[in-house]
Formats: structure tokens, sequence, C-alpha cells
């Protein structure tokens, strides 16, 4: 469990950061993409996002989680991308993709109202 927390804080962390960017809007859903080297489920992510999310107001989010093979960030743009076997970035087409630490998540989009 303290593994899944480390994941929903980087989660929260991201929705946040996306939020002030939006000039504080209130965000109202997010979807995002975690590695299976997570070791987690979409429904016991949204569980325990439901739960760390009471106190920074960000219980009511509606989540879409999307469990994928690998995640990985390019060395050459930085980018985090899902792996697909090559190990190319898909952002740049770079060769130089190193696999990310179980914690990493990608929010795909946000949503603000």
């Amino acid at each position: 469990m303290p593994e899944q927390y480390r994941l929903i804080d980087a989660i929260i962390s991201q929705i946040k950061k996306q939020a002030k960017s939006s000039r504080g809007k209130r965000p109202v859903s997010a979807s995002l993409r975690v590695a299976e080297a997570a070791s987690v489920t979409s429904e016991s992510i949204i569980a325990c996002f439901r739960r760390a999310a009471e106190s920074d107001g960000l219980a009511d989010v509606a989540l879409s989680v999307q469990v994928v093979p690998l995640l990985g960030q390019c060395e050459t743009c930085k980018t985090i991308v899902e792996l697909d076997g090559t190990l190319c970035c898909r952002v740049c087409g770079r060769p130089y993709v190193e696999i990310s630490d179980p914690d990493t998540v990608i929010v795909d989009s946000c949503e603000f109202e």
C-alpha cells in the first residue's frame, strides 16, 4: 500500500500542477496512464486517490486510468512516453529512452470548470 500512495502523490501533484497552470480552475476529470510495473489496478488507484485527495479538495475529480505495459523517459527531449518494445521515443523518434520507475504517471488530459 505505501507504494500505491507514492503513485497517488505523483498523480495529485500532476493534477495540482495543471490546475495551477489553468489559472486556478477546479479540476473535474483527469485521464492518465501508469505502467504495469506499479503493480496496481485502475480500481485500486481510483480508490486510493479518493482517500488521499480529500485533503486537497480533489476527491471529486473523475479519474480515467489506463494501465500500460511500460513507460520511459526520452534522454533527448525528456518526454515521458509509453514504450512499444523498441525503446524509441514516440515524440522525437530518438532511440534513447530510459525505462521509468514504477511511480511514473502520464496525465494525458485534465478537464476544468
